[in-house]
């Protein structure tokens, strides 16, 4: 590992401590006790690119995400069927040899029946197995409080830990558009970033500001592919009353169909009932295979997004909310004008 302080390079025993034995200072990552197998420097560059050199604001969620992205995407990777088919087969064989090798006629009656019932177990712990980042948050925050103390500082463009989106009241324009956005960390993101008044926006946390927000103002919801976000739109749909809604996503059948996404999958985490309830509601625009994908327990959060692409995903928002006001934009974005880049 090479030191983020001095930049020697030190063998395991150089760095017991997770102290340089040259230069006697502190780091914070051993990539050894990782599962990650984070190091400082690793750390530091990441968070250069999640920044953009130090432009852009982000929270530690969003670089826990980011640190996690390759690890979640391998692992987000459905299994061959021809991998399983060599694994059971691996299986039988392993069993027919210690059967083989087995002195007892007894054996194979025993050994024949486990390698017949192993091999269907392994299939389901394949396919129904849990995606989530192997560090876990609380333990990645806890290294950032370390990191604090070593660096007396935070990574370059991170916000302070545990910060909360600091958002004013709103105020009703007769046609400001209302940015609903229940994710505190995209939420703090935005704020940070001076989002919400670059493009003309109020930015809430919660659906209740909904009902009384001006008729004429157009609402946008930026949300999770995922039941509870899927309830935050019907939600807010029910509260617009009259107001055109604008649903920026993330969608669950975008989340489910690009694999580049950031995705989670925690199967005995689903909430039944309110996935039966989105199911049965007109106004949730949910495909059969849309429901299944979160009835398997999957979801992609939109704190995972990258923060350049989370204020895209905002800047496209606020002009297709302009141009449901505005027939001659509307007629404009129609042929290819003033749209977002998608990225």
């Amino acid at each position: 590992m090479i030191c983020p302080h001095c930049s020697a390079s030190l063998l395991r025993r150089e760095r017991t401590g997770k102290t340089c034995s040259r230069c006697r200072k502190p780091f914070v990552f051993e990539p050894r006790d990782t599962p990650l197998r984070l190091h400082d420097l690793k750390v530091r560059r990441f968070a250069d690119r999640v920044s953009d050199g130090g432009r852009i604001a982000y929270t530690d969620t969003q670089l826990w995400y980011a640190l996690s992205r390759k690890h979640l995407r391998q692992q987000a990777k459905p299994v061959a069927p021809g991998c399983l088919v060599v694994l059971f087969l691996a299986v039988l064989g392993v069993a027919a040899l210690i059967v083989a090798l087995a002195t007892s006629p007894r054996s194979a009656i025993v050994f024949v029946p486990v390698a017949a019932v192993l091999g269907p177990l392994i299939y389901w712990w394949l396919t129904r197995r849990k995606v989530r980042p192997p560090l876990s948050l609380d333990r990645f925050r806890n290294a950032m409080f370390r990191w604090q103390q070593a660096y007396q500082r935070l990574p370059v463009g991170m916000l302070p830990l545990g910060a909360n989106p600091q958002l004013a009241q709103p105020e009703q324009g007769p046609a400001t558009p209302l940015l609903v956005c229940a994710d505190a960390d995209a939420a703090a993101c935005l704020a940070a970033n001076g989002v919400p008044p670059r493009f003309g926006l109020r930015l809430v946390t919660h659906p209740r500001w909904v009902a009384s927000w001006p008729l004429a103002a157009p609402v946008l919801v930026l949300r999770d592919a995922s039941i509870a976000g899927e309830q935050l739109v019907m939600e807010v749909r029910q509260q617009a009353g009259g107001r055109p809604v604008v649903d920026l996503g993330l969608s669950v059948t975008a989340a489910r169909q690009n694999p580049n996404l950031t995705r989670l999958r925690l199967p005995r985490a689903v909430d039944r009932r309110a996935l039966a309830e989105l199911r049965a509601n007109p106004t949730v625009s949910l495909t059969e295979a849309d429901v299944d994908w979160l009835a398997e327990g999957w979801s992609a959060p939109i704190a995972a997004l990258p923060p350049d692409r989370l204020i895209g995903a905002v800047a496209a928002g606020a002009d297709r909310a302009a141009a449901a006001g505005d027939p001659a934009r509307a007629a404009a974005r129609a042929v290819g004008f003033l749209s977002w880049p998608a990225g």
